[in-house]
């Protein structure tokens, strides 16, 4: 990756571009309510008070002037109002947004931070948001709407351009900057982001002042009416101000936000005095130099670009990212970097569960056949089959969405209030039950060969206990990896016995260490009932491996398979008191135990003791942290000085969102951070050690992995548990020995950036200036005062929080605040958080960048799902790994299992493997390339993904899949060519991906291009050829792809002969076709005739004409049909080429057999597992009610679909999906 930097390129005078004093400029009316799902008051409380009061009335005052605009961009509001309408409201409503007069912008679900925000929380955010928008209404937003956040990262604008982005709005950015871009009128740019391999170039705007309406035409603030006779006076105010701003831009247009947080509660108000103005000042254009219209952002964009185009005008471009914040010289937002990490940690442990949870459902769905083994616990009935799977997928939606929520800027950032605070917990905890739940539920599944006698897996594991009277106690534990290649890893589970023994899932032994345990920090000698056990588990790709833990008495023999030298062997422990003077000494006679030893330390390394395995040494400081560490490889940097200590900032005025701090930190603890009690374990597995306060305030384990396990190896794993005290933010320094040269660099979620410090001193002025986010961690490098060449030493968080660095070669994080006052920003209360934090950091050392930085990350991040396992109701008769004591159970689970053909390479990362919709086989498969390990992108054919999956009709799209192919309707702005960087040269020409081909016309078929690949991709259809995943370097790749079970080879050979004697050119083009029909609702609306058919004629035909009108006599509603119909028999319900014929499927409301030219005249296809963005092309206007299902028949192709029919008898019909 090339280094960042800032680069603004003039591409002539300014005043040249932007519009003269004479030119009469356009200014564009954005009405638009910013409402924070979560701040003051909770979700819900904003939504009864506020946003449902809001929603009404912008809408209703559209509709009743089609001159007037609005824009949106929470959808989690939204989805809350629109549920709740009736279907005459919603049809106004999407007659709104069809028409182009109600916008949807950014569209997530929430508008995220930018700075706490990892990246998979802000992908799956915004592709809830997109989702519920293409299903909705199949609109893509277009214009990214970051109006809030507090400060932009430079990953926003590739991941926006990758979602579809034309344009992007910000406006939090550096008071001082903002000051300098309205001098040189650089307020509208082209930014380029992180590197994603692509085209990373955003069109930005900034906002001129804020979001709000301009200063005293805000109606709901007490603005003066406008009437006849003050419009003149108050339009002349108005145009000054107008005006002023036009000296900012370069274009004779002007984006002019009208609206604030929780506006057009008074809508009406408001566009009936924005109107008079409008009217007046249009009227009198020609004085005022002004013409004003309402706008949504598309349209403003628009103008921008075609003028941009017609005058051949170009944008400066910037590199580089907006942090940190500050909105003057004594008020940095850095604080809120760090603001509640309890909340910040919650939304990573709920971010890595879910994913894992939806790859398991996509697994789970794809390799059970309905036909033959329909679903969990014994549902064997294919009703119940397919609505358990759409019940669960809903689980996981409404999981999604809680989730989703916390990416908003006033949540993940701890900056509100405490009773919301603890509403996000609620929602977040839901999630990760749920979460949880789907895990447990699927991998049973998928390691139990007969789900009759399903396994039970549980994440609720405390401590390990023998059963009473047993002299031996096997439990089975199940692993589960998320990531994409084997995981050696340290798993350590607490047990209630010293004598254990462990089994890998091939049946050999495992080298296994037992630890002692401490009650608490307080307690003098360690407890007799818990131990810890540690063993290093090799787990497959995306898979699970079983592991037994065998509990023994002192007398018992050894379970099958081992012996006494198998047995887990205790690791050696020394337990050390800190001295007054900070040296750190052996406790002698203190503990009565044959377990513990103490030793004296050697004379060369007084004052410290170490851990060491066959890549680093690590020295121990009286802190219990770490002082030097030693890169024992050849060419290695050699000694590295850390001097890590634990410090705190002492404030009176600093709040939830800005680091205001009294001077520089002050040590914690004696002698520079001392704690009470060090002890260091000292074992096979892996050498730990375990630090405390004498009052337990502060708590670290180190972790150092021993054995042949490299990559395991090359990390120093800490966990420090810390508390601050009132008016206190707590910090880790490390003080390091290389020599930098300002050479730090902060991670952003997809690369290292840049960080440059302010002052060679920290003094109270510049201390906050010189944070930044760390989203994932960090890297400092420079030359260490001994060893032979340069050094990097990696630094990896288990959830953001703010990176500080004072001096060369330090660096700090701060871990924890609690802050006594508010800081004036909104909030209006103080941050009190008392709550014990626990963060997991990890380091490494290298002679080069971190190279295996991406995967350190991902396995921090992402860490083994462990599970106890059980059989049904007895726990003793374990099933798992074809170990059990029970001959006619070891059977009947698997010991182990992946779903991948291979190991993937380890820059090769699937990112997301989620089911896309509830009724179809279709799955979201991202793919990223981890750029620190391979120069260039990466090909991958798909047929070399899974093991016994086929992926078919890869159909590569945006970030958020809402939509696919090439975009030849995006806009274009022009970026300076005159002054361009080396770097940036170098930037461009590594970029570039291949267009994707546009469909074709087929003969025959009445359907749209759109609408008939979709119908293809439903069908499996391919073209024979192989396909590959095509992702460029450091790159993300979305597909939608069908995942299934493949059908035999005799199931393939039966349909192509059935689908030849009909078409034999089309059967050419036939790919392992397979149809499933699904009901995609649960339950169904008493008042629907077509669910409640007549009592004369419970079967009659569907006659198109008469739309319905017939059926308007209810009955008992009819059961969701449910079947899954074999190649023979759908094919044995194909029409004759160009009609449509539903086949007679026991439960069905009725059939039709008609011309296909009669179905697209009058009759409503509704293609399931189809995504609305391509009903335009198939759907006339007006579809709404109505309920058939079935297969048909267009041109040969077979697919699912509703029969849907215009109106039914007057009835007030809420459409069920």
């Amino acid at each position: 990756m090339f280094g960042w930097m800032l680069i603004l390129c003039l591409l002539r005078p300014a005043h040249a571009a932007n519009a003269g004093d004479d030119e009469v400029i356009t200014a564009h009316i954005i009405p638009h309510s910013h409402c924070d799902p979560g701040w003051l008051s909770t979700f819900e409380g904003y939504y009864t008070s506020d946003v449902n009061r809001i929603l009404d009335e912008a809408v209703n005052q559209l509709i009743g002037d089609s001159k007037r605009r609005f824009i949106w961009a929470e959808i989690s509001f939204f989805s809350r109002w629109y549920e709740d309408q009736s279907l005459e409201r919603k049809k106004s409503f999407r007659k709104l947004v069809d028409e182009g007069r109600w916008e949807f912008v950014g569209g997530g679900w929430a508008q995220n931070d930018e700075a706490a925000s990892d990246i998979m929380l802000v992908v799956n955010q915004m592709t809830t948001g997109h989702q519920y928008l293409v299903e909705n209404f199949g609109v893509q937003p277009r214009i990214g709407w970051q109006i809030d956040p507090f400060g932009h990262s430079s990953i926003t604008p590739s991941l926006f351009k990758a979602m579809g982005f034309d344009a992007l709005v910000i406006n939090r950015i550096h008071h001082l900057r903002k000051q300098a871009f309205k001098r040189g009128r650089l307020m509208e740019f082209v930014w380029r982001g992180s590197g994603l391999g692509g085209d990373e170039d955003m069109f930005t705007h900034v906002l001129h002042t804020h979001y709000s309406a301009p200063k005293h035409f805000d109606w709901e603030e007490g603005a003066p009416q406008v009437n006849a006779g003050n419009v003149q006076s108050r339009s002349t105010q108005l145009c000054t101000e107008l005006r002023n701003r036009m000296k900012a831009y370069r274009t004779p247009h002007l984006l002019v936000p009208f609206g604030d947080d929780f506006k057009f509660k008074n809508a009406a108000n408001q566009f009936q005095n924005m109107d008079q103005l409008i009217k007046h000042i249009n009227t009198n254009s020609a004085t005022f130099k002004v013409k004003l219209r309402y706008s949504t952002l598309s349209e403003y964009f628009s103008t921008v670009a075609e003028w941009a185009q017609s005058k051949q005008t170009s944008f400066p471009l910037f590199m580089g990212d907006f942090f940190p914040y500050a909105d003057n010289e004594d008020s940095y937002w850095t604080g809120y970097f760090t603001t509640r990490p309890f909340l910040k940690k919650l939304s990573r442990q709920v971010e890595a569960s879910m994913r894992s949870a939806e790859a398991l459902y996509a697994m789970a769905r794809a390799n059970i056949n309905v036909n033959d083994n329909p679903a969990p616990a014994g549902l064997v009935d294919a009703g119940a089959a397919a609505s358990h799977w759409m019940q669960t997928f809903e689980h996981i939606r409404n999981a999604r969405r809680e989730a989703s929520m916390f990416s908003h800027h006033d949540a993940i950032t701890g900056t509100c209030r405490s009773h919301v605070a603890n509403d996000y917990v609620s929602r977040m905890n839901r999630a990760l039950n749920t979460a949880h739940g789907i895990v447990e539920s699927y991998l049973s599944l998928l390691l139990t060969k007969q789900p009759s006698h399903p396994i039970k897996l549980t994440h609720a594991l405390r401590v390990l206990t023998q059963t009473p009277g047993s002299e031996l106690t096997s439990h089975p534990i199940v692993l589960f990896n998320s990531l994409s290649w084997t995981r050696s890893e340290v798993v350590s589970i607490h047990v209630d016995s010293p004598i254990v023994y462990v089994t890998a899932p091939d049946g050999k032994p495992v080298e296994a260490q037992i630890d002692h345990v401490w009650a608490n920090t307080q307690a003098s000698a360690p407890s007799p009932t818990e131990f810890l056990l540690s063993f290093v588990a090799n787990v497959p790709a995306l898979g699970a491996g079983t592991y037994i833990i065998h509990l023994a008495n002192r007398n018992n023999k050894p379970p099958g398979g081992h012996s006494e030298t198998t047995r887990a062997v205790k690791s050696a422990v020394t337990e050390y008191v800190v001295s007054g003077n900070g040296i750190m000494a052996p406790l002698r006679g203190a503990i009565a135990s044959e377990e513990i030893v103490t030793a004296d330390l050697g004379e060369g390394d007084k004052g410290n003791i170490f851990l060491e395995n066959g890549v680093y040494r690590v020295e121990i400081n009286s802190a219990c942290l770490i002082r030097a560490i030693t890169d024992k490889r050849k060419g290695g940097p050699g000694r590295v000085e850390i001097n890590q200590n634990l410090a705190r900032y002492l404030t009176r005025r600093s709040g939830a969102y800005i680091f205001r701090p009294e001077g520089p930190p002050v040590p914690v603890g004696p002698a520079g951070g001392g704690l009470g009690k060090c002890r260091v374990f000292r074992g096979k597995v892996a050498d730990h050690v375990l630090g405390t306060t004498g009052d337990g305030a502060y708590g670290v384990k180190m972790t150092l992995p021993q054995g042949e396990q490299v990559l395991h190896a090359l990390a120093l794993q800490m966990s420090l548990e810390v508390s601050a005290g009132p008016n206190q933010e707590l910090v880790t320094k490390m003080k390091t020995s290389l020599k930098n040269d300002h050479d730090l660099a902060t991670h952003n979620g997809l690369e290292f950036v840049p960080r440059v410090r302010k002052g060679e001193k920290p003094i109270k002025t510049t201390i906050s200036q010189n944070f930044w986010p760390a989203v994932y961690g960090a890297k400092i490098q420079g030359k260490p005062i001994s060893g032979p060449g340069s050094g990097v030493l990696g630094i990896l968080n288990s959830h953001a929080l703010g990176l500080g660095s004072q001096e060369e070669g330090e660096v700090e994080l701060m871990l924890h605040r609690q802050l006594n006052q508010d800081d004036g920003r909104g909030l209006s209360e103080a941050v009190r958080d008392g709550s014990r934090a626990e963060i997991s950091i990890w380091i490494t050392l290298d002679d080069k960048n971190p190279s295996f930085f991406d995967l350190h990350r991902l396995r921090l991040n992402n860490p083994l799902h462990v599970l106890l396992a059980s059989s049904g109701e007895n726990t003793d008769k374990t099933a798992v790994g074809g170990q059990s004591t029970n001959a006619s159970e070891s059977s009947l689970v698997l010991s182990s299992f992946s779903p991948l053909k291979a190991e993937l390479p380890p820059y090769v990362h699937i990112m997301s493997l989620m089911v896309r919709e509830g009724v179809t086989d279709e799955v979201l498969l991202r793919l990223q390339s981890l750029p620190g390990l391979r120069t260039g992108g990466f090909s991958l054919p798909f047929s070399k993904l899974f093991a016994n999956l086929e992926v078919d009709r890869p159909s590569k799209g945006t970030l958020t899949a809402n939509r696919h192919g090439a975009f030849p309707d995006r806009l274009q702005f022009g970026v300076s060519s005159e002054t361009v960087d080396d770097a940036t040269k170098k930037l461009d020409s590594a970029r570039g991906e291949k267009q994707e081909s546009q469909n074709t016309d087929e003969e025959g078929v009445f359907l749209s291009k759109s609408a008939l690949e979709r119908m293809r991709k439903l069908l499996n259809v391919g073209d024979g050829k192989e396909i590959s995943v095509e992702v460029a370097s450091g790159g993300i790749a979305t597909y939608t792809v069908v995942l299934r079970d493949p059908m035999s080879p005799a199931e393939r050979a039966e349909w192509l002969e059935i689908v030849k004697n009909r078409d034999p050119e089309y059967a050419k083009t036939l790919a392992k076709p397979k149809a499933m029909v699904f009901s995609p609702v649960s339950q169904f609306d008493s008042n629907n005739p077509f669910l409640n058919m007549p009592k004369n004629n419970p079967n009659p035909p569907v006659n198109i004409q008469n739309k319905g009108k017939n059926l308007a006599q209810p009955q008992k509603a009819i059961k969701p049909v449910v079947q899954a119909l074999p190649p023979a028999k759908l094919a044995s319900s194909i029409a004759a080429p160009g009609t449509v014929g539903l086949p007679s499927i026991p439960g069905m409301a009725s059939h039709f057999s008609g011309p296909a030219s009669e179905l697209t005249n009058d009759a409503m296809l509704n293609v399931i597992a189809t995504n609305p963005d391509s009903r335009s092309d198939i759907l006339p206007s007006g579809f709404e009610y109505g309920f058939v299902m079935g297969a048909v028949s267009v041109a040969g192709l077979c697919l699912i679909v509703h029969l849907n029919v215009v109106s039914c008898g007057g009835d007030d019909l809420k459409k069920k999906r």
